[in-house]
This record gives C-alpha cells, structure tokens and sequence, in this order.
C-alpha cells in the first residue's frame, strides 16, 4: 500500500500537484490505483489541467484528463479538452474554442467523438450588436455528424421599446425550415 502527495513549483510560471493512493495484494489479486494530478501553467495565458488515473484490476484503468486555457489579451479566448479512456471501450474527447475576433464577435467551435466514433461538430459565430437603445444578437452555425446529415441555422434576436423579434432559419437535408 502506497500513499503519497506532492506539490511541485517552478517560480511562477508552474504548479503541480499530485495525490495517489496504490492497493496492491498479490495473494488476493487486488491491484487498485488511483491518481489525481493538477497542473497550473501560466505561458502565454494560463493553462489548468486535472488528469485522473483509477486502475480496478491489473491492466485495467480509466482514465480521464480535462484542461481548461484562457489566453492572455484583451479579448476573450479559452480552450476546453476532454478526454475519458476505458478498457474494451476506446475513448471519448471533446474539445471546445470560444474566440473573441473583435469586440462582442465570438467564433465557436466545438468537435466531440464518442466510444463508438460518431462524432458531432459545431462550427459557429455570435454576434453581440446590443446598443443603448436596442438588444440585437446573431447566431450562425453549421452541425456535422457521421449520424445525420448537416444542419445549418441562422438565429437572431432583437428587442427595443416597441418591438420583440426571433427569426430562426434551418436548412436540413436541402429543406429549409
């Protein structure tokens, strides 16, 4: 039986930190692990990742890591991953990007992949053109999968004193809805 915790640091610029626990009993043919590790990374943004290890039998573990960035500057940015591993399955990982091209104009885009390799892609633009005197916000996307065909919409959305307006366009399959 192990049992151990670690912080590790690098000035400024990394942290690390690691927790494990390991049960392993030839006799009974226990071999159980688990694994928690936290990075923090500050180049060019900053960076947190959590990856977690758990083993349940020899040779048999899930694993799991997610990991957040937020680049520096002034507009928004952040990157998300995802990823979960386990044995006679394969994996499962997503991965999200939020960019801020100029003020209130976001580009998004969104990839996911299951066990069983259908994935879902969401590539997309928000638009932000609220003023004092009226809220206007536009949502243009298109949705790839290998289990339906494309989706592509237009969203938009405006309110002043007078007047409230949802337009939604879909086109699916040639069809436009």
């Amino acid at each position: 039986t192990k049992i151990s915790l670690a912080k590790n640091s690098e000035g400024l610029k990394t942290s690390e930190t690691t927790f494990a626990i390991e049960i392993k009993r030839p006799k009974s043919a226990t071999d159980l692990k688990l694994l928690i590790k936290y990075d923090e990374r500050y180049k060019n943004g900053t960076e947190h990742t959590v990856f977690v290890l758990g083993r349940y039998a020899t040779a048999k573990e899930v694993i799991a890591k997610t990991s957040v960035f937020i680049p520096k500057g002034n507009l928004f940015g952040i990157d998300l991953t995802f990823l979960l591993t386990i044995p006679d399955m394969g994996s499962c990982s997503s991965e999200l990007k939020i960019k801020e091209r100029m003020r209130k104009d976001y580009l998004i885009d969104f990839n996911g992949k299951w066990f069983d390799d259908k994935f879902l892609k969401f590539l997309g633009t928000y638009q932000d053109r609220t003023s004092s005197v009226k809220l206007f916000y536009k949502l243009k996307s298109l949705v790839s999968s290998n289990f339906f065909g494309d989706v592509s919409s237009v969203i938009r959305y405006s309110r002043d004193a007078s007047e409230l307006k949802v337009d939604l366009k879909v086109d699916y399959q040639n069809n436009t809805y």
